[in-house]
């Protein structure tokens, strides 16, 4: 599903820039690197001051605990 997101995402006229972050960072770096998109670990993504937007597109049982890191982070 991530696949699909990004794509959408990185074609967008608003989107300025679209990561790709996982909590093995490896992984992170094989998607990003496969789509053309910075790679990051999660907590690097969810507190840099620009991003305003996140789109979680994991499995369902780390949604939720995902969700709740990126509201904290603000």
């Amino acid at each position: 599903m991530g696949e699909v997101h990004v794509a959408n995402l990185s074609s967008h006229p608003s989107v300025e820039q679209v990561w790709g972050a996982n909590a093995d960072f490896a992984r992170a770096v094989v998607f990003a690197t496969r789509f053309a998109v910075r790679a990051a670990s999660l907590s690097e993504m969810i507190h840099d001051a620009k991003i305003n937007r996140v789109l979680i597109a994991s499995a369902m049982p780390i949604h939720a605990d995902l969700l709740e890191a990126a509201a904290r982070a603000g």
